[in-house]
């Protein structure tokens, strides 16, 4: 087997392993990720209290359901 056929082959698993752990990750992790970009939004509109409890509330959620 040639060194492309190889690299080629490492390149498309390491690409399916890394693919499939982002789909792991954004499904058991949803409610945190969703929390942390209303997060965000809410303290640049200024309201940095209430983005802390959004997303402390859907982390806990997502603790819940796990």
């Amino acid at each position: 087997m040639s060194k492309l056929a190889i690299g080629l082959l490492a390149f498309a698993g390491g690409a399916l392993a890394g693919g499939l752990f982002v789909r792991w990750y954004v499904t058991t992790h949803a409610g945190q990720l969703a929390g942390e970009a209303i997060s965000e939004k809410l303290a640049a509109a200024g309201y940095p209290t209430l983005g802390r409890i959004s997303a402390g509330l859907l982390t806990a959620v997502d603790e819940v359901r796990a």
